[in-house]
């Protein structure tokens, strides 16, 4: 006997390009979401969409629920900038107090340039960064 998993549609989706920058009105949101209709996504999941002859790869980032399928009153929502896997990529350094750090990523959430769970992995990189290097200067400071 198999088991039928009943995929509901998607309210959200988040989508990241990938390896570049996009600058789109609703005319491209609204082609993208009909390209990728009925599709089943999850996050994480690379979807790759044929505009004009050209391939633009995009990561799934956020679904809810995860998984689902796409459809007609999903709200597409596509960032403008690539994913980013660095907080070397917002200019943000390990000698920023943690209040500027805050601040950039705020800022880069409210321009849709990052996600709210980007800001937390980021942030959790740069306080370990910042543990390893503060570890690395006491123990000079000992010596």
């Amino acid at each position: 006997m198999s088991t039928k998993v009943n995929i509901l549609e998607a309210s959200k989706v988040t989508l990241a390009p990938v390896n570049m920058t996009l600058n789109y009105d609703d005319d491209f949101r609204n082609f993208i979401k009909e390209y990728i209709l009925k599709q089943q996504i999850e996050k994480g999941k690379m979807i790759d969409v044929i505009r004009l002859g050209h391939k633009i790869s995009f990561k799934v980032k956020s679904c809810e629920p995860d998984p689902a399928i796409i459809g007609k009153n999903t709200e597409l929502t596509i960032l403008n900038f690539p994913e980013i896997s660095s907080f070397r990529m917002l200019d943000i350094n390990i000698f920023m107090s943690d209040e500027q750090v805050k601040l950039i990523l705020s800022q880069n959430i409210q321009r849709g340039n990052i996600t709210e769970d980007d800001a937390i992995e980021l942030w959790k990189q740069f306080k370990k960064q910042s543990a390893i290097l503060s570890g690395r200067v006491k123990k000079e400071l000992s010596k």
